[in-house]
């Protein structure tokens, strides 16, 4: 029996991926991809204009056998694979954020932008719809989110890649936050009425084939990029349980 007949499901990993916005016109590095600490990219975080990198999010897909083991990763060297992601922000057209949602305090919440009714909220929205992508290290304007659209103005909101072996890397916007209106000045980091910003959250679906089976299809989950402020905040409390002098370093 060869490898691949071992294989009897496939999964995409990571299952959430976290993306962070940087505006850097092409640099950017991958994410982590292990449970703890990975070395800075190369070059740092900035690129040679002093701009930061984009973080990017990248997904792999792995067979498993009967016993749930990995038998080997899918690439384009053993299958066939497409990837089709569909991301959006709806920030605008969602409730204010006052409190957590999920607490009683926060009952009544007004929406945001509340002067907008009925189908003109869906102006708010931005919504490129969903882009597709195969093969080894695909790139170009094709499989760029930039076709959504706020109260008529484009935002650009990321873009697909694949790297070298067909995997799927999600690049997030570039960190832009504007308002289409003259003299409309910001008043509140999150509920300013007629703003919009570049973080998105959506989902991915990959298909995968081999000759003579049927399609697959599985989804992933993105978060949105400024998610992985929890991470960094962990890594300050790591830092200062390592450098104050009345906390341990270790156990013992």
């Amino acid at each position: 029996m060869t490898t691949m007949n071992t294989i009897v499901r496939a999964a995409m990993h990571p299952s959430i991926g976290i993306a962070r916005v940087g505006d850097s016109t092409d640099a950017f590095f991958n994410g982590p991809e292990l449970p703890y600490p990975t070395p800075a990219p190369e070059g740092g975080y900035k690129d040679t204009s002093g701009f930061l990198k984009r973080q990017a999010a990248r997904y792999r897909i792995f067979g498993y056998d009967s016993h749930n083991r990995v038998v080997e990763e899918l690439t384009c060297d053993n299958a066939e694979i497409e990837w089709t992601v569909h991301v959006a922000n709806k920030k605008a057209a969602w409730y204010c954020f006052n409190v957590a949602l999920d607490i009683p305090e926060a009952v009544p919440v007004p929406r945001r932008n509340a002067n907008f009714a009925g189908p003109a909220r869906n102006r708010l929205t931005i919504d490129p719809g969903p882009r597709s992508i195969s093969g080894r290290s695909k790139q170009g304007n094709g499989y760029q989110f930039d076709t959504g659209i706020f109260l008529g103005q484009n935002v650009y909101l990321g873009e697909l890649r694949t790297d070298a072996d067909g995997g799927l890397i999600f690049l997030g916007g570039r960190g832009v936050s504007a308002t289409p209106f003259p003299n409309n000045t910001a008043i509140d980091f999150a509920n300013s009425d007629g703003w919009y910003d570049a973080m998105v959250g959506g989902s991915n679906l990959w298909k995968k084939s081999r000759s003579g089976s049927t399609s697959i299809l599985f989804s992933s989950s993105f978060a949105r990029p400024n998610g992985s402020i929890m991470v960094f905040m962990f890594s300050l409390a790591g830092e200062r349980r390592m450098t104050s002098c009345d906390l341990p370093t270790s156990k013992g």
